[in-house]
């Protein structure tokens, strides 16, 4: 991988990271992971971020042959360079610079957000977050997604689980103007690369937890969309996502409330991630254990569910809508309403009729 370097001139962000790759780090290592998570004050234990990423971290080793060298988590618990601090981001940003031949590439945030009033930028926020310094507390969605395409990994995938807030701490929806950033930095993915964006909800909602403080709604259904993607269809991305996003609609609406999670990608064809070898389906695991602490056992799927992929299941029905799309471009899940996605078939021809 050429050495590059880039600045906020480049990507439009101010600031952005700059990256000036040392080439004593050189490695062999062909996928990374960078998780970051901020816990939010005003819950007593600091709510569902932290357990979320470091569930997801699990998932990651489970499923898609991570192993520890190859993740690195930010938070507000951690120390040293593992405290979710701007200059940490930077650092392990520039670290990851150095790789040749990357392979795969994930980036994802769990925690609160904040509406900048000065650039009206989304940005998130970390550890050390102080509303007197917005930009050197956090960091906004376009650098961290103008980052990681200046990566130029082969795959690269993009989670965000966050709550936004207003400077005065009331809630804000997401809004279109996450959604076309989203799409704009997608477009710039570059030719022989694919990206994916997946983002907890869609314009107008906000996530909600599973268990209040402890599980994010949206972030269980993705990592249980992992374990049904390593079980059938061999680590697709699309898969994951049909997953999460069915799962979660129908999960919110069963809570009274709606979340529809928002996808966006680019390039040509499936984001995928090589399957952990050895990965056992009847493997007693929980991603939200501990390590030593008791798993649960996943539920067993019907022998009829692991048929090959169709436009009746989840990575058919995001595979069907994607080549419809001209030159593969990001693609768009709206939201549902009236009666959402009783079956897989119906999650289908929703995105057929509505996309």
């Amino acid at each position: 991988m050429a050495s590059k370097t880039y600045n906020g001139g480049e990507c439009g962000c101010a600031p952005c990271f700059y990256v000036n790759p040392d080439p004593r780090k050189q490695t062999d290592m062909s996928k990374f992971a960078l998780l970051i998570s901020a816990d939010d004050p005003s819950i007593e234990g600091g709510g569902s971020a932290y357990p979320d990423a470091m569930a997801f971290s699990r998932a990651l080793k489970k499923f898609w042959s991570f192993d520890d060298s190859e993740i690195v988590v930010l938070s507000s618990r951690g120390r040293g360079d593992r405290l979710a601090t701007r200059p940490n981001v930077e650092t392990h940003f520039e670290a990851v610079r150095s790789l040749e031949d990357l392979e795969t590439l994930i980036i994802g945030v769990w925690g609160q957000g904040i509406i900048s009033p000065h650039d009206n930028k989304r940005r998130y926020c970390l550890a050390d977050y102080d509303v007197a310094n917005l930009r050197g507390t956090t960091v906004s969605l376009g650098s961290l997604l103008g980052a990681m395409l200046r990566l130029s990994a082969k795959n690269s995938c993009f989670i965000c689980d966050c709550r936004s807030f207003g400077l005065d701490g009331s809630p804000w929806n997401a809004d279109d103007q996450d959604c076309k950033t989203l799409h704009r930095y997608a477009r710039k993915t570059e030719p022989g690369r694919r990206l994916a964006a997946l983002t907890a909800c869609s314009v107008g909602e906000r996530p909600i937890d599973l268990i209040e403080g402890a599980r994010g709604l949206f972030t269980s259904h993705l990592i249980d969309g992992m374990f049904d993607s390593a079980k059938r269809y061999q680590g697709s991305f699309d898969s994951v996502a049909g997953y999460a996003i069915q799962h979660t609609a129908r999960a919110s609406q069963e809570k009274g409330q709606r979340q529809f999670p928002y996808l966006a990608n680019a390039g040509d064809g499936d984001v995928r991630f090589n399957v952990t070898p050895g990965f056992r389906p009847d493997e007693p695991f929980d991603a939200y254990a501990p390590d030593g602490e008791e798993a649960d056992v996943p539920d067993p799927l019907d022998d009829a569910e692991l048929d090959a992929p169709s436009t009746d299941s989840e990575e058919g029905a995001a595979k069907n809508l994607r080549e419809r799309l001209p030159d593969r471009l990001p693609l768009t899940l709206g939201i549902a309403s009236g009666v959402m996605l009783a079956t897989a078939a119906a999650y289908a021809i929703y995105f057929y009729f509505f996309r």
